[in-house]
């Protein structure tokens, strides 16, 4: 059964025409001091990959679609902004014009309801900004006649809207590919690619982390392993301490052959990195990977 492909990392086109982005880096940019923390404990490691996959469930594309169309559906005043209809998506400019409410725009958007925002918005009333952003954001949710459901969601950029709910408002910096697989409506995930990640976490153990095709197809549905992913995950504390986790688990097949594990790709664990520094094998728990229902955020 064909479940499931690997996120695309290189270079193209998408269906408005406009480039793809290029293979993703980690979007941080460390402002900590230069000197290195003493290491966290391999039970500490654990906690903060947990962190990581909680926060990554968070990531929901459609909070920041539907936030735009909400925003801007409630301040324009034709002709501010423009609108031109195209065949796949919605044109939307402002040139700092003045919309109801004294909102001003200034914007050059591509937008497809529920599916796609991409460019550059600015929306600000007398008493400061209310959504600043240079994004591609694309969001699609589909479902197999076979009654496989899949959730792909690509997050680009920056976005932040002051006061705004869930990781719209947290003034995020935003390199993140999401795949996840369900094997039927409302039940058993069964899989999910992450590529990319998140910056600028400002509260908690976690500042910023990111997976490098880490990839996971469990064995009730066809998949080779449940216990251990395909790639590595990278996490920085606001300490600056700078850790990876890497594992051998096997890489999910694009045409859906399940391939057996060799010796030690599904024991459960991987090799943990403190600044590209060995810290010996460790087995966390990777089960909040599939924990959800209905949708993964």
């Amino acid at each position: 059964m064909i479940l499931f492909f690997a996120l695309a990392c290189t270079g193209g086109t998408d269906d408005t025409g406009g480039p793809q982005p290029p293979k993703l880096v980690f979007p941080w940019n460390d402002t900590a001091t230069p000197d290195r923390p003493d290491p966290i404990t391999l039970a500490a490691l654990d906690a903060l990959l947990g962190a990581a996959i909680d926060h990554v469930h968070q990531m929901d594309g459609r909070l920041a679609i539907d936030g735009f169309e909400a925003l801007i559906g409630s301040v324009a005043q034709p002709p501010c902004p423009t609108l031109v209809e195209n065949e796949n998506f919605w044109d939307i400019d402002a040139n700092g014009c003045t919309a109801l409410k004294g909102v001003e725009l200034l914007m050059d958007v591509r937008f497809r309801e529920g599916e796609l925002l991409n460019g550059e918005a600015v929306m600000a009333d007398g008493a400061g900004s209310l959504w600043a952003m240079a994004s591609i954001f694309t969001h699609q949710e589909s479902t197999s006649e076979s009654g496989v459901m899949q959730f792909e969601s690509q997050l680009l950029g920056n976005l932040h809207v002051p006061g705004g709910t869930g990781w719209i408002g947290e003034h995020l910096s935003l390199g993140l590919r999401q795949l996840w697989v369900a094997a039927n409506i409302g039940a058993m995930p069964i899989a999910c690619s992450l590529d990319g990640g998140v910056g600028g976490i400002a509260e908690g153990a976690l500042a910023a982390y990111s997976f490098d095709d880490l990839s996971l197809w469990i064995e009730v549905g066809g998949g080779p392993c449940s216990v251990e992913p395909h790639g590595s995950v990278s996490l920085h504390t606001p300490d600056g301490g700078r850790y990876s986790i890497v594992f051998d688990g096997v890489k999910p097949d694009p045409e859906g052959v399940t391939k057996t594990p060799g010796a030690g790709q599904c024991d459960g664990c991987g090799e943990a990195f403190f600044f590209g520094e060995s810290l010996g094998e460790i087995c966390p728990d990777i089960s909040g990977l599939m924990d959800w229902t209905e949708r993964p955020w």
